[in-house]
């Protein structure tokens, strides 16, 4: 817009539209805790039994 109009406003706006979609986006992301989800929780393997009868067989 600033190269065909010479609307220099444009441009910063831009900038501020996409920062916002980012946080928003990250704060999304960091809801559903996906990047803070370890290695072994991935590893684990789930058969439904709960925790505790889990531990009284060990």
């Amino acid at each position: 817009m600033n190269s065909l109009f010479g609307w220099w406003w444009t441009d910063p706006i831009a900038g501020l539209v996409i920062a916002f979609f980012a946080a928003r986006g990250g704060i999304e992301a960091r809801k559903r805790d996906a990047c803070a989800t370890s290695v072994g929780m991935l590893l684990d393997q789930d058969d439904g039994t709960p925790d505790s009868a889990k531990q009284q067989e060990a």
